[in-house]
């Protein structure tokens, strides 16, 4: 029913400017219809046309994967033709027709050269659409979030020394097969000692230390809706004493930001006040990075947090808020996790306390 619903609103606005809509990433089609396509290394569209036809067009490779939705017709091309070609034969004449970002320069430039009677334009009305979460998708979103706490949870009790960032990224991808999980948010970023100073570390095989933190950054897929937190371990008693003064510094600013946010409240108004009280601390020069971004199906989505956003937050966003600080030639540090914008308060989805995560050395 939720999918109708919204294949019925873009139908609703085909009717109204006359148009069709081309749609080509597996995340809008997958908000739309239901149906995963991520699977497929072919190219694939969804059209959807103002007569109430939506025409999914797919290789032929791909036939023995069940398509469920029954409102959608299926048509497959040749992998020895162009599925764009098979696209613009159903395109009708005289008409303007959006796509949205997943549509590639060749195919768009194959459309240009072959359709001259169409006008063809860019929209954003899915991704739009996508901002806001209904109930179901929270719940989605909810369990891996707290699939991710369980593996971080089991993570501390499993790490012994030595180890090295590598065999904890090795751990951490085994603990979520084990909580049949096999589809990661990213690649998870282990990093340690002056190695935390990027944001998107590489793991490597290098030695966790005595004495040393651990940035972990981490998420999963659940029904296709993603998790992704970071936080910061630790072996020992740290050596450095500034370094556990600057993550109660993160942690407190943290938390202050998430109280912050309720529908109604400027999103650049939350980032600034991490730059205040960074800079009240002479910080604010390792904050290299937006406080945080929408997440959903996809990994990074709108809205963005940062101090040149002209939105304001609205009752069903869910969105990551992750302070961090990287002081080159010594430490990174970074808290962070997703929340939901709820009608009066912002919560976070997870459970997992935000302090130090102590592994066995």
């Amino acid at each position: 029913m939720r999918h109708e619903c919204r294949m019925q609103q873009i139908y609703d606005k085909l009717i109204f400017y006359k148009t069709s809509i081309i749609i080509c990433t597996a995340e809008n089609i997958q908000y739309l219809t239901g149906e995963d396509l991520s699977f497929s290394s072919r190219p694939f569209y969804l059209l959807l046309k103002p007569d109430y036809t939506f025409d999914l067009f797919i290789n032929e490779l791909y036939k023995q994967y069940p398509i469920e939705n029954s409102k959608l017709n299926i048509i497959y091309y040749l992998d020895s033709e162009k599925g764009v070609e098979q696209l613009s034969k159903h395109l009708s004449t005289n008409q303007q027709v959006f796509f949205d970002y997943g549509l590639t320069l060749n195919d768009y430039l194959y459309l240009r050269a072959n359709r001259s009677d169409l006008r063809f334009s860019v929209t954003s009305y899915i991704e739009d659409m996508r901002v806001i979460k209904d109930e179901k998708e929270i719940d989605c979103l909810s369990q891996a979030t707290l699939i991710t706490d369980a593996v971080f949870s089991q993570l501390q009790e499993l790490i012994y020394l030595p180890a090295t960032e590598l065999s904890i990224k090795h751990q951490i991808i085994t603990l979520f097969a084990q909580s049949n999980v096999h589809h990661l948010n990213f690649n998870p970023i282990v990093a340690t000692g002056f190695n935390t100073v990027n944001p998107h570390h590489l793991s490597k095989e290098v030695g966790i230390k005595e004495g040393e933190s651990i940035l972990i950054d981490i998420g999963c897929k659940y029904n296709g809706y993603r998790s992704d937190m970071t936080r910061m371990m630790r072996c020992g008693e740290l050596l450095d004493f500034k370094i556990k003064e600057y993550f109660d510094v993160l942690k407190n600013i943290q938390a202050e930001a998430i109280d912050m946010i309720r529908p109604g409240v400027e999103l650049k108004a939350v980032d600034l006040f991490v730059r205040r009280e960074l800079k009240k601390r002479s910080l604010l020069d390792y904050y290299t990075h937006n406080l945080g971004h929408g997440i959903g199906l996809s990994a990074y989505e709108y809205p963005y947090i940062n101090s040149s956003s002209n939105d304001v937050f609205q009752e069903g966003m869910v969105v990551t808020i992750g302070p961090g600080i990287y002081i080159d030639g010594h430490y990174g540090l970074r808290i962070e996790d997703v929340v939901h914008v709820q009608h009066t308060k912002a919560k976070k989805l997870s459970n997992l306390s935000n302090e130090w995560l102590n592994i066995n050395c």
